[in-house]
């Protein structure tokens, strides 16, 4: 049975490897806070519903039966076991069926339930942002974590092929030193520096597995087996910031839910404004006692509020003053984010600037490499000198890894902060 499982699990198909694409459409299904805000959209749905279900009028039935025993020597009991039939037509003596049909209209509410749904309207337009702004933030962050691993299993290579570069010293160290033109110190040294190389390998393999774990939180789903593109497509914005600073403006959820929230506080008021007015409301009725008594009435009621203690004048006045705090939170929104984009652009900048430096440096530590480890096996170079060359090639390119990530998130996090639309962006929209 075991040997089957295992015969099983070789001849599994391996996963194909997580794109980018693929990490950021799993973080917008699985994302706790997209999930919340459609739940909480659903029932801001459910209540706009009930506010159109106000419209319709109710009808209801009532029934009541009522019993009174007659004394036996009643002449109306007499009176009806003579054939006169039930009282008030109920065939049993002495029993009463009362029913009643009536209808409920509201004719005139003020135009409240106009303002209740222009509120109802801007409460599903803010719960829809706020779901876009959810899914902006998981994929954004999933994103951020998936170059995070990038960079820790880069590092690792990094860290790798010191070792393996040690090992190398170690053993041209032990064959000077068998040819008499070496010394034991160096072998002792190379030693030294294979362990210290071995232990920063330990800690960079410990790194890319915590990134691993922070992709999974990152997902909300266990990816951990897979591999991941080492080169994952992120579009370069080649923008004027400038020009793009205007329309980012316009496409930031948060920009947008707050000028709603202001359109809400100003339909809040109109509504509360609507107690002055006075509303009409339509009653009918169908009333019935046993088979032959009924009565049927209809009636228009009004009702106006001509004086409350000026509770609606300080309602009214309390929305209009949150109406104004919304304005100014939504110019002061709108600085933050231009502040924002031409920071993330000025971060974008240092980071190509870094890069292109890094990759600079990444090519002489390189070149410096290969020249000193030909002069070590010719005899006419240092232990200390190539000891030296290697440490400032793992430092070069742990520098380019470095500069590439950074330029990576700089990128995400500019298109963030234009209001870019993330899964476009990503390529999870595919």
């Amino acid at each position: 049975m075991l040997a089957s499982l295992v015969v099983l699990a070789l001849a599994a198909p391996p996963q194909p490897p997580l794109s980018l694409a693929d990490a950021a459409a799993l973080a917008r299904t699985h994302s706790l806070g997209a999930r919340a805000g459609r739940a909480r959209l659903l029932g801001t749905m459910v209540q706009r519903d009930l506010l159109t279900d106000n419209t319709w009028p109710t009808i209801s039935l009532g029934l009541t039966g009522q019993y009174t025993q007659l004394p036996a020597d009643s002449p109306l009991l007499a009176f009806l076991g003579s054939g006169g039939g039930g009282l008030v037509g109920f065939p049993a003596p002495g029993a009463v069926l009362d029913t009643t049909i009536g209808a409920q209209q509201v004719l005139f509410d003020a135009f409240a339930l106009h303002d209740s749904l222009v509120i109802s309207d801007d409460q599903i337009a803010m719960g829809r942002l706020q779901i876009a702004q959810a899914e902006a933030d998981a994929m954004g962050a999933a994103a951020v974590a998936y170059f995070a691993v990038l960079k820790a299993e880069g590092l690792a290579e990094v860290a790798t092929t010191s070792v393996k570069q040690a090992q190398e010293h170690l053993r041209l160290g032990g064959e000077r030193l068998k040819a008499g033109s070496g010394t034991r110190a160096e072998v002792l040294t190379q030693r030294a520096n294979l362990a210290s190389a071995q232990g920063n390998l330990i800690t960079a393999r410990n790194q890319a597995n915590l990134a691993r774990l922070q992709l999974d939180k990152a997902l909300d789903t266990p990816v951990s087996g897979r591999t991941l593109v080492k080169e994952p497509d992120v579009p370069d914005l080649n923008l004027d910031i400038d020009q793009e600073l205007a329309a980012g403006l316009t496409r930031r959820p948060e920009v947008q839910t707050q000028a709603l929230k202001q359109h809400l506080d100003e339909a809040r008021a109109s509504l509360e404004g609507r107690a002055y007015w006075p509303t009409f409301t339509g009653n009918t009725s169908w009333a019935q006692r046993g088979l032959y008594q009924g009565q049927f009435l209809a009636a228009v009621n009004m009702r106006w509020n001509l004086f409350d203690g000026f509770k609606t004048r300080d309602k009214i006045a309390a929305a209009k003053a949150d109406a104004d705090s919304d304005a100014i939170a939504l110019e002061e929104a709108r600085q933050d984010i231009a502040l924002e984009v031409r920071q993330q652009a000025q971060a974008r900048q240092e980071a190509r600037d870094r890069i292109a430096i890094a990759r600079e440096g990444l090519a002489a530590a390189d070149e410096a490499y290969r020249i000193s480890i030909q002069r070590f096996k010719l005899g006419f170079s240092t232990n200390a000198e190539l000891l030296d060359s290697r440490v400032a090639l793992t430092s070069a390119r742990n520098t380019y890894i470095q500069a590439q990530h950074d330029l990576r998130v700089a990128q995400i996090r500019l298109a963030k902060a234009l209001g870019v639309d993330m899964a476009t962006y990503l390529g999870a929209s595919r």
